[in-house]
């Protein structure tokens, strides 16, 4: 999805500067497809950040490479997934309220926290 997330990448850049639209960055992070890193045992690999719950997601490999780079990692495992399904159907499996941000590591990281994205965790 090369488009999509080129597309995106410019709205986070405009949104950013003033004159993007979330609710467009919202649709492309659905309608595309990204990369979701995996723990040791192959769940989706979360974190906590300033005592939120974060879902990293990455627009390209090389995304995820610089993210393990700054971990302190030489790889690590990830699987692809749909935009929409990530957040209609992962995120909710994840059993607590979770935000998702994108390219965590990159020049323009851009976070949608899970307040802003809504639902509920599944028990």
């Amino acid at each position: 999805d090369t488009a999509v997330t080129d597309l995106l990448v410019d709205e986070i850049g405009s949104y950013r500067r003033g004159f993007g639209d979330p609710n467009r960055i919202l649709g492309l992070v659905r309608a595309g497809t990204w990369l979701i890193p995996l723990t040791a045992d192959g769940a989706a690999y979360t974190a906590v950040s300033h005592g939120s719950d974060w879902l990293p997601v990455f627009t390209t490999e090389r995304e995820h490479a610089l993210y393990l780079r700054q971990r302190g990692q030489a790889e690590g495992r990830y699987f692809s997934m749909p935009g929409s399904a990530i957040l209609d159907e992962l995120r909710p499996r994840l059993g607590r309220l979770v935000g998702v941000v994108i390219d965590p590591a990159g020049d323009t990281p851009f976070a949608l926290p899970a307040e802003a994205l809504g639902g509920e965790p599944l028990r």
